[in-house]
């Protein structure tokens, strides 16, 4: 059980081989949740406001551990599918938080039985791309979707790095885009971490959308990543 922050507990899984290779992962519950996501094991009660997660640790321990002890780790499809399998519903059983910790941590093992690294153990040898870097520039709210539809969805807005060598160039990228922005942001007394509701309805940008959208082109071109930094909307 590992405390992380915004008070969500988490699940950390440590699995190791008969060779010796230790995989070690954690699984924590996301800030926003779907209704499609799967349950989380809690423990409820008092204790960490109900969202310890001691049940899950058990599950980990006891039913994940006596289904899988003595697989194949290299084998992902069937150690996943035997935790899916556990009491009929290996979800509801052990909770997504057990399971997902688990099998991320096999993962990890399995790529050090094979001596890859873990893009490489999961992509294949040709495997060479990464996800891009963000930096947020508004928090989302309700400004777009959420009502009747999607009452939880809260879009927020960020440059991304998408057209770069190498991650750490990408990461750079994103953080001097973001240096000019939040500058921007001080000359209009905007607060860091703000909403899209907040600007308008304090009159900071006179045209929302289409201004604030100039406004963080323009700090993308400033930077000199024209083309290479984009605005990415999260919905």
């Amino acid at each position: 059980q590992v405390f992380t922050p915004r008070h969500v507990m988490g699940v950390e899984a440590i699995v190791e081989t008969e060779g010796g290779h230790i995989g070690r992962a954690t699984c924590n519950s996301g800030v926003s949740v779907g209704t499609h996501e799967v349950k989380f094991a809690y423990d409820g009660g008092n204790r960490w406001g109900g969202r310890g997660v001691y049940s899950a640790v058990h599950a980990v321990n006891t039913l994940i551990n006596d289904a899988l002890c003595g697989m194949d780790v290299t084998r992902q499809y069937d150690l996943d599918q035997a935790m899916l399998a556990i009491n009929g519903d290996g979800k509801a059983a052990c909770g997504g938080n057990a399971i997902a910790a688990v099998s991320a941590a096999l993962l990890k093992a399995g790529g050090k039985a094979q001596g890859v690294p873990l893009y490489r153990y999961i992509g294949g040898e040709r495997a060479c791309r990464l996800p891009v870097p963000a930096a947020a520039a508004f928090i989302g709210d309700n400004r777009w979707g959420g009502g009747v539809t999607n009452p939880g969805m809260k879009p927020s807005v960020s440059f991304q790095s998408y057209d770069f060598s190498s991650f750490s160039e990408a990461s750079y990228a994103a953080w001097e885009v973001y240096t000019i922005w939040q500058e921007e942001m001080k000359k209009r007394d905007i607060p860091e971490g703000i909403t899209f509701m907040y600007v308008i309805q304090k009159g900071k940008f006179k045209n929302s959308d289409e201004e604030i959208f100039e406004l963080m082109a323009n700090c993308i071109h400033r930077a000199g990543y024209d083309g290479r930094v984009g605005i990415q909307i999260d919905f």
